[in-house]
């Protein structure tokens, strides 16, 4: 029983979080701006979830080992980070470029129309953050180390929640809340780095060598899982 608390103490704390500030964000903001922000954190979303189910794959391994850093384990660890970087970087990329279009398409006021390239470039920016620290987790969650991994997400949201809440009282427009947005994500990223680093170094993120016949390997259990997942 308190394992599984742990384990899903960082879900909890997210949900109860998003419950608390979505109205106060929606008041302070407006139907409009609220809907301009809701609209390019789930382009986000969608970008997250397309990693070939190569998070999968990862803790399998990584949890295979047992503690162990095996080196045909730590070089598909470690590519597969990179294709996690690549991932990052063309869903960020393509969130940035869709800001034209899309505030064109939603109808939205002449200010706020303004306002919305800029919130899908940064939209586009915390995309690429999110792959990282995806990885940083998965491999957290391989070694075992839910309390870590559940401890980084639990202060993230909070000290993102706080945030917001005081940039909404102060009367901050949208752009502040997305860069406010950004800078937790790079937080979170940071401090999962860092933890990894201390834990298995071997396994930390870093650029290198894309080893596509060892990720060929993975792929099709990665992409079972990750189907099942999704029909789940």
């Amino acid at each position: 029983m308190r394992d599984g608390a742990i384990n899903n103490s960082g879900y909890f704390v997210q949900g109860l979080a998003g419950i608390v500030v979505v109205p106060i964000i929606l008041r302070g903001l407006g139907v409009e701006s609220y809907g301009l922000w809701v609209t390019a954190l789930s382009v986000v979303g969608v970008a997250a979830a397309l990693d070939f189910g190569l998070g999968w794959a990862v803790i399998r391994e990584v949890a295979a080992s047992r503690g162990a850093v095996v080196e045909e384990t730590a070089r598909f660890v470690n590519a597969a980070g990179n294709v996690y970087l690549i991932l990052g970087a063309v869903g960020g990329l393509v969130i940035a470029a869709l800001g034209l279009p899309l505030s064109r398409g939603l109808h939205l006021s002449g200010a706020t129309r303004n306002v919305a390239p800029a919130v899908f470039a940064l939209a586009g920016v915390v995309s690429f953050l999110n792959m990282p620290f995806a990885f940083t987790c998965e491999v957290l969650r391989g070694l075992r180390r839910f309390d870590v991994v559940n401890l980084i997400t639990i202060a993230q949201s909070l000290i993102r929640v706080f945030g917001l809440i005081a940039l909404v009282q102060a009367g901050a427009g949208l752009l502040p809340l997305v860069m406010w947005q950004l800078a937790t994500t790079m937080a979170a990223l940071l401090a999962g780095m860092a933890a990894l680093r201390s834990l298995s170094p071997k396994f930390s993120l870093g650029i290198g060598r894309l080893d596509g016949q060892l990720l060929r390997r993975h792929l099709p259990f990665g992409l079972a899982s990750q189907l099942f997942g999704a029909a789940d």
